[in-house]
């Protein structure tokens, strides 16, 4: 299996996603990550420096110009004005975080780590729903749901042993095989958010 990395830079306007899928057109068993487009990032600060002043208007605000900055995209790539669903899931969980959020400076990565993650969580969802449109099959996969990380937000590595699959344990002779699923987080603390956005392999 290959995997393909695409910066935001890349998928910044929709020309950069119809180039996207030219380059994987041909590929199978493809595994696929991709950034925040253009400067999703630096907006998505900017929320969380709103959400730390307690300044709910100006986080809908941002939240409002990045709507249509990725409405625009999609509008493009389906030649005319197109809402997807799960993106309009995504933003409206961003309104609730940033107006709903009770800010503690000590939880300051916690906050910026999640509302940082939306970049790339609306960014892997428009992608694949248009190469789903484009004739390009792909299972698209929420990579929160699949690693653990350490509590270190904003430098977290991935806990590998907690974010194993279940093992099959061998028993003695006759006996049935026994299947020992891991705990979703270590018994000793809640799971971190991974920030590494969406992910998902091409058919």
């Amino acid at each position: 299996m290959k995997v393909y990395k695409f910066g935001g830079a890349s998928v910044k306007n929709a020309e950069g996603v119809r180039n996207l899928r030219k380059i994987i057109d041909d590929e199978q068993n493809l595994f696929i990550i991709v950034s925040a487009m253009g400067k999703t990032t630096n907006a998505l600060e900017r929320v969380f420096g709103t959400v730390q002043k307690s300044d709910r208007a100006a986080a809908m605000a941002e939240i409002t110009v990045l709507r249509e900055y990725h409405a625009a995209i999609i509008d493009d790539l389906w030649h005319g004005p197109r809402r997807l669903d799960a993106v309009e899931e995504l933003f409206a969980e961003l309104e609730r975080v940033a107006a709903n959020t009770v800010y503690r400076a000590e939880d300051a990565e916690l906050w910026y780590d999640t509302i940082v993650a939306f970049g790339e969580l609306i960014s892997t969802t428009i992608i694949s729903a248009y190469l789903n449109y484009a004739g390009v099959a792909n299972r698209w996969i929420d990579m929160r749901r699949c690693f653990l990380t350490e509590q270190r937000h904003k430098d977290a590595g991935v806990d590998i042993e907690a974010s194993a699959p279940p093992t099959v344990r061998p028993r003695r002779s006759g006996a049935r095989a026994r299947t020992t699923r891991r705990p979703w987080w270590p018994t000793s603390s809640r799971p971190s958010r991974c920030r590494c956005g969406r992910m998902w392999t091409v058919c």
